[in-house]
């Protein structure tokens, strides 16, 4: 049968990420206030690993074989063996390597060869790609030629890579696969691959040498100010507070409730530490922010049942919708009582991600949690130049400012709360999500929750809320690993 032409064929990959455009200023914040550590970089015996990976595949392959992509598969299959040797010795344990659980579910691990499927990660390198940025910034390699400032084609390790590189080769060259099938694509021996996994571990416990580089570059260098910052933060917190389980959630309790003169506790803290912690108290509000509005995002994809003009779509999601203070009231009658405790937040996030709630407090509640934002941000005279300029973020970039939300909350406050409501649900939602999902069309992503027809809206999509992860998580890994976290 004859088709016709496809020019009008859009079908792209449906992407979720960030549908309105505005998580990227939380996380452009935490990258400012933690650098090189991020929240999928929580070990680091990767930095180690890969280093010495450049070092050992450039010394013993051809120069015209150099280049990336041979050097990023020279990595994927040392971690694939690295991975397969922790679980044949850790059968029942997710060991934290790359890939290691998918290899767990693939391989016999009680077979006495084992050979190499490349096909074991979906991208080249999944998460271990994210590491290579990290050894760039603490200048363990480069891509240009500091005598010309040309571009190298392939990252070139610095003398400081070389120094990690030969402390990692130092505990990996001791080992049989190194002297005998490191660079052979053979089948391996049982025997071999249990003693490597007895030699290297991803806690980096016997690597003393590459913990002290790693630390002196980390924790010790002027220009990673902000790093120890985060990490004399963390440090704090462990000595006088020893959380259990440092999650998201326990971090957004501890930044946001434990210090903030805003809060309820009012812990002290040592003067030093006043501006990483306002920073991070930000980056937290910034989440709180994100998730009140996605709150109302949800639910009002949730009311989008059938095509609707958006003043309809509008006005069936408050008519749908448990509201417990009167929308013809002015703004200002309820601002003043928006002010929560963190189980009081966490609860009505967590009541919009439940599968089982009906979402009719969506509104209300995320009304009450972006005001409670206003109260605990504006006009904070406690807060440094430095910090408030983080309020400024999202203005350059097609999001959303908490400057620009404080004028909007001043300029709405003699108005009906209906009037207020709708103005987000246009413009920090509706709006906001149509023009980020078309910069996404541009890359060739499909970013679209939903379709307009001749005026007329339609849902392509329900919307899952969800928290965005916190670097201090993984920056406690690796502090952790290195030993520098002072844990009893």
């Amino acid at each position: 049968m004859a088709k016709g032409p496809r020019l009008n064929n859009i079908s792209r990959n449906f992407t979720t990420r960030d549908s309105l455009g505005i998580e990227g200023v939380a996380t452009s914040i935490s990258a400012e206030i933690c650098p090189i550590v991020n929240t999928v970089t929580p070990r680091p015996f990767y930095w180690a690993f890969i280093t010495w990976c450049y070092y050992d595949f450039y010394n013993n392959c051809e120069p015209k074989d150099r280049s990336s992509d041979n050097v990023y598969k020279y990595v994927k299959m040392q971690n694939y063996f690295l991975a397969l040797a922790s679980d044949i010795n850790n059968t029942d344990v997710s060991n934290g390597f790359t890939g290691a659980d998918t290899i767990r579910s693939r391989v016999d691990l009680n077979q006495d060869l084992f050979s190499y499927d490349d096909k074991y990660l979906v991208t080249v390198l999944s998460n271990m790609g994210y590491y290579p940025a990290g050894l760039y910034t603490m200048g363990f390699i480069t891509d240009v030629d500091p005598e010309t400032m040309d571009k190298f084609k392939y990252p070139h390790l610095t003398p400081e890579g070389k120094k990690l590189a030969e402390a990692f080769d130092n505990i990996i060259s001791t080992t049989r696969y190194y002297k005998e099938y490191r660079r052979k694509v053979t089948d391996i021996p049982r025997d071999v691959l249990i003693e490597l996994n007895n030699q290297i571990n991803i806690n980096l416990d016997g690597f003393d040498d590459v913990k002290k580089i790693l630390i002196e570059h980390l924790f010790n260098k002027e220009s990673q100010k902000k790093l120890i910052e985060s990490h004399n933060y963390l440090k704090f917190i462990f000595k006088e507070y020893k959380p259990e389980n440092m999650n998201t959630a326990k971090c957004r309790e501890l930044f946001y409730d434990y210090f903030s003169p805003y809060s309820d506790n009012k812990y002290r803290y040592p003067e030093e530490l006043k501006e990483i912690i306002d920073s991070w108290e930000i980056v937290v509000g910034r989440q709180y922010f994100t998730s009140g509005l996605e709150m109302i995002w949800k639910y009002m994809l949730e009311n989008l049942n059938s095509p609707k003009l958006y003043k309809e779509w509008f006005n069936d999601c408050l008519n749908n919708s448990k509201i417990d203070f009167e929308l013809t009231d002015k703004l200002s009658s309820i601002i003043s009582s928006c002010n929560y405790s963190f189980s009081e937040r966490e609860n009505m996030i967590a009541d919009a991600r439940s599968r089982s709630s009906n979402h009719e407090l969506n509104i209300a509640n995320g009304i009450k949690i972006i005001l409670s934002v206003y109260n605990r941000f504006y006009n904070r005279n406690d807060f440094s130049k430095d910090c408030k300029n983080y309020y400024n973020y999202g203005m350059d970039n097609n999001s959303i400012s908490l400057n620009e939300y404080f004028k909007l909350v001043e300029e709405y406050k003699d108005k009906p709360i209906e009037e207020f409501i709708k103005y987000i649900m246009y413009h920090y939602l509706l709006n906001q999500h149509l023009n980020t999902a078309f910069e996404k069309m541009l890359q060739g992503r499909d970013g679209y929750y939903i379709e307009k027809i001749e005026n007329e809206y339609s849902r392509k999509e329900y919307f899952d809320l969800d928290f965005q992860g916190i670097r201090m998580v993984q920056l406690a890994m690796v502090m952790q690993d290195l030993n520098v976290l002072e844990v009893e």
